[in-house]
């Protein structure tokens, strides 16, 4: 049974055999590459659930993609989806920075998360570079200053909240209404720009139908 999947809702569409032979000459199971460099069979057989996705015809990818729901059965292809590669992005050499060292960073995030007074984070970081820490402290913060200049180049690397008030009337008093929030433009922004989304991101449109 093949089920459209469209903006108006489920639509039975023209019935499939459960498993069986593909006719698309272009076949991929769940990601961009021929399933004949991936399989040891001519043609797989389709799994007994599956979601078959077929591109716009305008776009410049033009194969269809199966896929697989559940457990595929014996000769079709169940470990091509094992051996799949996943985009990456290369490792930082330092994925701590803009803090300096990871010391700073671990100090800060323990700093933040129990919400220490700039009074308690000056005591300590004095007492950590003038003795407290025996053989010495990677630490290269020295006060509540220089952390929190470290965690405002920090922030620069996500979405800031921004802040708005709005005056309405309600039962016939003037109030203002103050909230923060993400700007949704912003947010699709990062995501496009977040190349470790790259090769899950559905650049283009496509007609998709569960199958079974």
């Amino acid at each position: 049974m093949l089920i459209e999947v469209d903006k108006g809702g489920l639509q039975i569409a023209d019935e499939v055999p459960a498993s069986g032979a593909l006719d698309e000459d272009n076949l991929i199971m769940g990601v961009l590459e021929p399933v004949e460099e991936a399989c040891e069979v001519n043609r797989p057989q389709l799994p007994d659930i599956y979601i078959k996705m077929i591109p716009h015809p305008h776009s410049k990818d033009s194969i269809t993609t199966i896929i697989p729901l559940m457990a595929t059965s014996e000769g079709s292809c169940s470990a091509y989806l094992a051996d799949a590669k996943v985009f990456a992005p290369p490792g930082e050499d330092r994925p701590w920075a803009p803090f300096q060292t990871h010391a700073d960073f671990e100090y800060t995030e323990m700093a933040v998360k129990g919400l220490l007074s700039e009074k308690l984070v000056n005591v300590q970081l004095t007492g950590i570079h003038n003795g407290w820490s025996v053989g010495g402290s990677e630490l290269m913060i020295h006060n509540y200053k220089e952390m929190s200049d470290s965690l405002v180049k920090t922030r620069e690397y996500g979405i800031q909240f921004k802040h708005e008030i709005i005056l309405a009337v309600y039962h016939g008093q003037k109030e203002d209404f103050e909230f923060y929030y993400h700007d949704p433009w912003e947010y699709i922004l990062n995501l496009i720009h977040d190349k470790s989304l790259a090769l899950i991101s559905c650049w283009n449109s496509v007609h998709k139908f569960y199958c079974s």
